[in-house]
């Protein structure tokens, strides 16, 4: 494909395309780069003052080919693991769905996180009507850009996990489900508005981990301890004697006691006065940061499944 030209002077006229050099090429113009910054860790987003001429079918000018972008770690740069800033390499570019006009260049692997440096150039770009070709250059950005997150009151303990909801409380007032309704956001992963996996904290997690060591037979995870687990759903058929749910409810308790943040924990098992095939373990649980896990299993002794993620 050859250069773009504007038209100018004899340009206007036949003769544009002539040794005259009427039609000429102009760098610069209104068309230019302003800045970088990375969203993720795989990702720096390049900002222009409009989409650069993106094809898809990888000619001259075409900003979706990874040929025109080249990723080095500065020299000396490290992060805060103090490893030297690894080398990364352009393999996708997307125009940006996030921000207008932006460019995303995907890399293949991860950049060294903060305060580690990389340099991103860019070559043979131009303007989306092909009428100004950007000078080559290049811009400094940091390993890994990190979003603050705001404080709030459901995180009280400081440990985290990734997202995976196991009750609708986990989930009201977070969006998360949302379109797909509560029931389809249970017991998957799930993302938050970066693209990236969602975490969770503090009582979310502790109530999870709880139901998970409820359900979970012995020795089910190799890589556990074989005590643990309470096996409620391969017990259900046996709960509706009063001796086997006491005998459960008192390993349940003894299980939970297990979790790091766990300092006491009580659980009582209750048939349902109502629906005597229903067993409500009823947990309540201390945290070493004062607060207070209550919360209820119930099993279905007939059907042999858990309905704790109908509850809190």
């Amino acid at each position: 494909m050859s250069p773009p030209v504007v038209p100018g002077g004899w340009g206007a006229g036949s003769w544009g395309g002539s040794g005259w050099g009427g039609a000429t090429f102009t760098p610069g113009g209104a068309f230019a780069a302003v800045g970088a910054f990375a969203p993720a860790e795989n990702v720096i987003r390049l900002l222009f003052t409009q989409v650069p001429y993106y094809s898809e079918i990888f000619d001259e000018y075409d900003a979706s080919d990874a040929a025109h972008y080249g990723v080095t770690p500065v020299a000396g740069s490290s992060g805060w693991d103090g490893n030297p800033a690894r080398p990364v390499s352009p393999v996708q570019v997307l125009v940006s769905t996030a921000q207008a006009n932006a460019l995303d260049v995907y890399l293949d692997r991860p950049m060294s996180p903060y305060p580690s440096r990389y340099v991103i150039s860019y070559e043979g770009l131009a303007s989306a009507n092909l009428g100004v070709l950007l000078p080559p250059g290049q811009f400094t950005v940091v390993g890994l850009y990190r979003r603050l997150q705001p404080q709030s009151e459901d995180v009280v303990l400081p440990t985290t996990d990734l997202a995976n909801p196991q009750t609708v409380s986990a989930i009201q007032g977070s969006g998360v489900g949302a379109a797909l309704g509560p029931a389809a956001a249970l017991g998957v992963f799930n993302v938050d508005d970066s693209g990236d996996y969602a975490f969770d904290a503090g009582v979310q997690t502790v109530k999870k981990r709880i139901l998970r060591r409820g359900v979970t037979d012995k020795g089910a995870f190799a890589h556990l301890p074989a005590t643990y687990g309470v096996g409620l759903l391969s017990a259900c058929k046996t709960l509706g004697v009063p001796a086997k749910r006491n005998a459960y409810a008192a390993d349940y308790a003894s299980q939970i006691m297990q979790e790091p943040e766990v300092v006491s924990a009580t659980v009582t098992a209750i048939q349902d006065p109502v629906t005597p095939s229903l067993v409500h373990f009823v947990i309540t649980a201390k945290t070493r940061t004062g607060s207070t896990v209550a919360m209820d299993h119930p099993v279905d002794t007939i059907a042999g499944v858990s309905l704790a993620n109908l509850g809190a």
